[in-house]
């Protein structure tokens, strides 16, 4: 839209500066968007303001910048002023607002431009935040795959042009003619872990990046031997300053995504800043008394990080040093052990051992239990006892949760750490010594106790596996055998009548309720008018799934039975084996012939 630059009024900006300065938040930004001369200021009176209102506004806890973005040929000329917190820059045509007004977007919300080859990525840092800015008509922006995690994104938003109506100048009408090749999406993924990896991105003409990377920052003092000091127990001397980007280890890094850091670094003693002149790496020698270490950094366009330390620097205290009586204890006396009877007894005090000199009683009064670590590789845990007596400490050995049965016990060596302040001075001390613990704990009770809390279920585990075990061998009849078979009743003379009968087949169900133990059975296989004369076979089920007949001996004397073809009588030697197809046949002379098998 070809629009008249000129005519905009200034008190808008003035008010805005107003609410600003009445919010309480660590970050502000004025954002001032203008096609024509203010009304009542000049450029270089607006100049002069902007950099005021930076400047009066930002200190240590919050910052108030100024994004100045002029439009159009009339709009006012401005100095870009980013050392004062002034930013300011100017889209001529409408061709060049789009890609300002992301600039100015990026810069307010810390992000930056993220490069990618056909929306393939490869940060060497975590990024809190990446978004993608996809333009087509039909876009599509699905899943990141990267470092082995697949992230979708918490947020997509779809972006197009819009229909505005025709602006009026007098009787002149200004139409308002969009963009109708400007659509999209915008998709944001939170917490993105370093590593190579793509956004799946379809039907896009363009796809613009940005980031926001997630690393802390902060600064280490390290001793002469390397190691990092506590910053509330120095003593006073020379250490060795580091800071700068961390990841969440606390490790210090570097990346091409924090781009150019400009850093500064400050010691100050009471308000007053006593150093300000020093790199990280840099040597520096602190004295007795509260510091404080203030570190900035710039970097990526303006985005800000800082750390403040306070450190108590202490005066280095005479030597000091432990007396150790040694002792053994035995396994069972660990339960309820006390001082100073149950504990070894230590004697703290100044200079070396074996020369101590006791401590005054105002520098005794500042000595605690916390100021003793006792570490140990054993599951062995201490009680330090401070005494009224000056000097004397107690360590007194306890068993893990006050189980006697599971404590460690032979020689266990054991460090002592003795670490105070008492009027601004540090005392230090360390000894270790060997506790002997000796086992007097019968085999017997402690396999009760192993049976009492792991043994048990091991056991129940096992007769469990057995029992299941029981199922899955037991000799079972074949499914196949029919509780009523279908009994053929075959006639040897003219005044019989033949016919069918039914038979019977009943397992023993409580045997067959129970493991490892074969199944029992009944075998009826002969007609209701017959069965005083035939005998139920008394069946016992076999591998195989066969079944073996046990009252086959009284079937001898009859004769008149036969069993898969094979007649029972005196001959017969041992058990006659049924299975679902065998055929039972029984004969009554010269009157009827029964005919079954198990499965019919």
């Amino acid at each position: 839209m070809q629009l008249q630059g000129g005519g905009t009024p200034y008190a808008p900006v003035t008010r805005a500066y107003r609410d600003l300065v009445a919010a309480e938040s660590p970050t502000k930004w004025l954002v001032i968007l203008s096609d024509g001369a203010f009304d009542d200021r000049s450029s270089a009176q607006v100049q002069r303001d902007f950099r005021r209102f930076a400047s009066e506004n930002s200190d240590e806890s919050s910052a108030l910048q100024i994004a100045f973005l002029a439009i159009g040929p009339d709009a006012p000329q401005l100095a870009n002023e980013p050392d004062s917190g002034v930013y300011v820059d100017q889209a001529r045509a409408s061709d060049q607002l789009l890609a300002k007004m992301t600039e100015f977007s990026n810069r307010i919300f810390e992000r930056n431009l993220l490069t990618h080859e056909q929306g393939r990525v490869a940060p060497d840092i975590p990024l809190s935040e990446l978004t993608v800015f996809a333009q087509g008509q039909d876009v599509s922006i699905g899943e990141l795959d990267i470092g082995g995690e697949v992230i979708t994104p918490s947020s997509t938003v779809e972006v197009s042009w819009s229909k505005n109506k025709a602006a009026r100048y007098g009787a002149q009408t200004m139409p308002a003619t969009p963009n109708t090749q400007l659509k999209g999406k915008l998709a944001t993924y939170l917490h993105v872990p370093a590593g190579t990896g793509a956004v799946k991105v379809g039907g896009a003409q363009a796809v613009d990046m940005y980031y926001k990377p997630d690393v802390g920052f902060g600064v280490q003092l390290q001793d002469a031997d390397g190691f990092p000091v506590d910053p509330s127990k120095i003593v006073g001397g020379d250490y060795t300053l580091y800071y700068g980007f961390m990841d969440d280890t606390c490790t210090f890094l570097s990346s091409p995504l924090l781009g150019d850091v400009d850093y500064s670094a400050r010691v100050l003693r009471d308000g007053e800043v006593i150093a300000d002149a020093f790199q990280s790496g840099d040597t520096i020698t602190l004295t007795r008394g509260a510091v404080e270490l203030d570190v900035t950094a710039r970097y990526l366009g303006g985005n800000t990080a800082r750390s403040v330390i306070d450190v108590t620097v202490l005066q280095a205290a005479r030597p000091t040093s432990f007396d150790v009586s040694e002792r053994s204890f035995a396994a069972s006396e660990l339960g309820a052990t006390s001082a100073p009877d149950e504990a070894i007894r230590l004697t703290y005090g100044l200079g070396s051992s074996g020369e101590l000199a006791a401590f005054s009683p105002e520098e005794w009064s500042s000595v605690t239990p916390e100021s003793f670590t006792v570490t140990s590789d054993s599951n062995i845990t201490f009680d330090v006892v401070v005494a009224d007596e000056i000097g004397i400490v107690y360590l007194v050995p306890h068993a893990p949760q006050g189980d006697v049965l599971t404590a460690d016990t032979g020689r266990i060596p054991v460090s002592v750490t003795a670490e105070h302040s008492y009027d601004e001075q540090l005392y230090r001390a360390t000894t270790t010594l060997d506790l002997d613990i000796v086992d007097d704990i019968s085999w017997w009770e402690r396999f009760a106790n192993w049976f009492a809390t792991v043994g048990w279920w091991l056991a129940l585990l096992v007769l469990l596996a057995l029992v299941l075990l029981g199922y899955v061998v037991k000799p079972r009849f074949s499914r196949k055998m029919r509780p009523a078979p279908s009994i053929s009743m075959r006639p040897l003379r003219a005044t019989v009548r033949g016919g069918t009968a039914q038979g019977s087949f009943r397992r023993d169900r409580v045997i067959s309720l129970l493991p490892y133990l074969s199944e029992r059975g009944e075998l009826v296989y002969v007609g209701t008018s017959a069965r005083s004369q035939f005998p139920a076979l008394k069946l016992k089920a076999k591998r195989g799934r066969r079944a073996e007949v046990l009252n086959w001996q009284a079937l001898v004397a009859q004769e008149n039975v036969q069993i898969g073809g094979r007649t029972i009588d005196a001959t017969t030697k041992r058990p006659p084996l049924i299975g679902p197809t065998t055929t039972i046949v029984a004969t009554i002379r010269n009157n009827v012939r029964f005919e079954m098998t198990p499965s019919s």
